[in-house]
C-alpha cells in the first residue's frame, strides 16, 4: 500500500509561512469565501467555483475539515435528511479568517477591471461580503436587518455597530425588505446610483419603511439615498 504523501510545507518559523502551510493551497481560500455566506452544500460549492473539480472539492473539504476551519451543518428546518454529501460550515476558527480575506480582497481590488472581463464569473454574493470593506456603523445607531431579493437569490445584511453580517437567505427577522434585478440592485450598490431616484422609477422595490432603508444605507460608503 502506497503511504500518503506528505503535506508540503515552507519549514519556517513565521506566522505567515505557518497560515500558509495551512490555507495556502489553491482554492482553499476562496472556499472559505462562499462559506462566510452561510452554510453550503456540496453542489452549490461546486458550481459557484467553475473549474473546482469534484475529486479536488472532495480533497480541500476533508482538509479544512482535518484543520477545524469546516464541520458538517445540521439540515435547514423542516429537512429531514442533509442530503447526500451534507453542507458544511465554518467553525469558530475558519470564521476568524474573515479579516484575511477582507484585507487580501481591498489589496486585490486594484487589479479589477472595469467592465469586467467578459471571461469572468461575477457573483452579487462576492460582492455583498465585500461591502464589509465600506460598512461603518456608529454605537448609537440600532440594529437593523436588510433583505435583499436579487432575481431568484435572496440575502441578508445584519447591521450591527461595528459588524456588517451578510448571509445568503433568511435567517433573520428583516426590518425591511428590497427587491430588484441584478443590474439595478448593481447600481445601487456599486456605481452611484440613488435608492430613492430607483425606488421613484420603480426599478426597485420596498417592503418596509423609508427611513428605515435610508438609514440602513447611511452605513456604507459610496451609497446614495
Amino acid at each position: 500500500m502506497t503511504p500518503p504523501k506528505a503535506k508540503r510545507t515552507y519549514r519556517q518559523h513565521c506566522g505567515l509561512a505557518k497560515a500558509l502551510d495551512l490555507v495556502g493551497e489553491r482554492w482553499t481560500l476562496l472556499l472559505v469565501r462562499e462559506l462566510l455566506l452561510g452554510p453550503r452544500r456540496w453542489s452549490q460549492l461546486l458550481s459557484s467555483l467553475p473549474g473546482l473539480t469534484t475529486n479536488l472539492l472532495a480533497k480541500r473539504l476533508s482538509e479544512l475539515v482535518a484543520l477545524g476551519l469546516l464541520e458538517r451543518a445540521p439540515p435547514p428546518p423542516g429537512e429531514r435528511e442533509p442530503g447526500r454529501r451534507g453542507r458544511y460550515q465554518l467553525t469558530e476558527r475558519g470564521q476568524a479568517l474573515e479579516p484575511v480575506i477582507m484585507e487580501l480582497g481591498r489589496w486585490g481590488q486594484a487589479q479589477l477591471s472595469f467592465p469586467p472581463d467578459p471571461r469572468d464569473r461575477l457573483d452579487i454574493g462576492w460582492g455583498l461580503l465585500s461591502s464589509k470593506r465600506r460598512y461603518s456603523r456608529a454605537a448609537d445607531q440600532p440594529l437593523r436587518v436588510l433583505e435583499l431579493g436579487v432575481d431568484q437569490r435572496r440575502f441578508q445584511l445584519r447591521c450591527s455597530p461595528g459588524y456588517l453580517d451578510v448571509r445568503e437567505g433568511t435567517p433573520w427577522p428583516a426590518d425591511v425588505v428590497l427587491d430588484g434585478p441584478l443590474d439595478d440592485i448593481l447600481l445601487l450598490w456599486f456605481r452611484g446610483a440613488s435608492a430613492r431616484a430607483l425606488l421613484a422609477e420603480e426599478r426597485l422595490a420596498l417592503v418596509g419603511d423609508e427611513a428605515v432603508l435610508k438609514d440602513i444605507l447611511s452605513s456604507f460608503d459610496r451609497i446614495r439615498w
